[in-house]
């Protein structure tokens, strides 16, 4: 039976990265942040998932905008996007065996798809493209 669940999910996961690889967006006509875990190698079947909730209001949770898988396949990475059309809310990241929670907050997107965001209060920019979670043993 686990068996069989986990090969769902495994497919629910490819027929999710293949329905982005898919995608007609040009890479340069979006903005996004690739967000690594690092040191989750020897955690089987660990899951990401991104929240977006009220700009300064954590407290008001908007959407689950990424729930995922994390494998070796996708290289422990999520990539996020952020709105271009609308403000941003703060975006509060999970992942099973990370410790805590990972903040990006006060993103400002411009029209030449720049964009400035705060990474756990440390000011971040477009040219910052992987931002990285090591997981915590302790």
């Amino acid at each position: 039976m686990k068996n069989k669940e986990i090969m769902k999910k495994l497919l629910i996961t490819i027929l999710t990265i293949l329905s982005f690889l898919s995608c007609d967006k040009n890479k340069d006509q979006y903005a996004a942040v690739d967000i690594k875990f690092e040191g989750l190698e020897d955690a089987p079947l660990v899951h990401a998932w991104v929240i977006e909730t009220e700009r300064n209001d954590t407290s008001v949770r908007l959407d689950t905008v990424i729930q995922t898988q994390l494998h070796k396949v996708n290289k422990y990475t999520i990539e996020l996007e952020f709105k271009t059309e609308s403000l941003n809310g703060d975006y509060l990241i999970y992942a099973d065996s990370i410790k805590g929670v990972n903040m990006i907050t006060d993103v400002i997107v411009n029209k030449d798809f720049t964009f400035t965001y705060l990474f756990n209060g440390i000011p971040k920019t477009e040219k910052d493209h992987y931002l990285i979670i090591i997981r915590n043993n302790q």
